[in-house]
């Protein structure tokens, strides 16, 4: 198993460098933040993510700087995934959505970046079972977004995993329902905050899909408040039960910490070194 560090953990830093600098210099100073962070803690994998205002157009604008930054990192990407919609009702802001997120593949293709992690569509918080009631081409339609992506990412050297979602998002929340991805090609993210919110023990997506698993985003979350990206040990998220269930299937991809702070993440990480996960 090889540890890593998502960008989320110094994306706070973002408000205070919007003081001084554009979107572009405060990125490429939170991914300098990230590259930091993780070689002060001798870990070698990271997560960058595009997010509005960063999308492919902005970063395909760093693509030489990105790449010197994370040249000695092994890095996966984190997809758009709310803005625009791959999941909307509207089939126009699907072309859209998908046509954002290809553009981000190519630019994590052009510096070097061979893993790209997508949530499978956003569906509407407020009234998520409009989605269910009337949404069976909702279904099919993020479906059908997913069989492009992945031949998308095929064709140029890239695997595209997918994360569960969490509830009250009512598809892709079990183990059960990504057999058909995985069949077509892709690997999975699991997200053991997104599996408590959806009542699933973590450990049944491990040995449900095994090595289908290619990538993992550890944190803690508290079911009741609906929190995540929390310290390890705060929380309703049993990180030993699930890094032992990891082991037993002799997991070769990266764990990545995913919380919202820096020190959110050490005190992870010196909780992962007390317990032997992290040597």
């Amino acid at each position: 198993m090889e540890f890593g560090i998502a960008m989320t953990s110094v994306a706070y830093k973002m408000q205070e460098y919007a003081k001084t600098q554009n979107a572009q210099e405060a990125y490429l100073s939170v991914l300098r933040d990230l590259t930091q962070l993780s070689s002060n803690q001798n870990l070698k994998a990271i997560e960058i993510f595009s997010l509005p205002p960063f999308d492919a157009k902005l970063l395909s604008g760093l693509s030489r700087e990105v790449k010197d930054s994370i040249s000695s990192f092994d890095v996966s990407c984190h997809l758009p995934f709310a803005d625009p919609n791959p999941d909307s009702f509207h089939e126009e802001v699907r072309k859209v959505a998908v046509k954002e997120i290809e553009d981000v593949i190519e630019f994590a293709s052009g510096v070097g970046i061979k893993k790209v992690i997508l949530h499978p569509g956003f569906r509407d918080i407020v009234y998520p079972e409009f989605y269910v009631l009337f949404g069976q081409n909702s279904k099919t339609n993020i479906e059908k977004v997913t069989d492009e992506l992945i031949g998308f990412c095929r064709e140029r050297g890239v695997s595209l995993f997918i994360e569960n979602m969490p509830s009250p998002d009512p598809f892709y929340t079990k183990p059960e329902e990504f057999t058909k991805l995985i069949e077509k090609g892709a690997s999975i993210t699991l997200d053991p905050a997104h599996a408590v919110f959806s009542g699933v023990n973590p450990v049944a997506f491990v040995e449900k899909l095994g090595k289908s698993i290619a990538e993992v985003h550890l944190q803690d979350a508290s079911k009741d408040k609906h929190l995540e990206m929390q310290q390890l040990g705060t929380g309703d998220v049993n990180y030993v039960e699930l890094l032992n269930a990891l082991e037993k299937i002799d997991f070769k991809g990266q764990i990545i910490l995913e919380m919202r702070s820096e020190k959110a993440v050490m005190e992870s990480i010196a909780l992962l070194k007390k317990s032997g996960y992290i040597k």
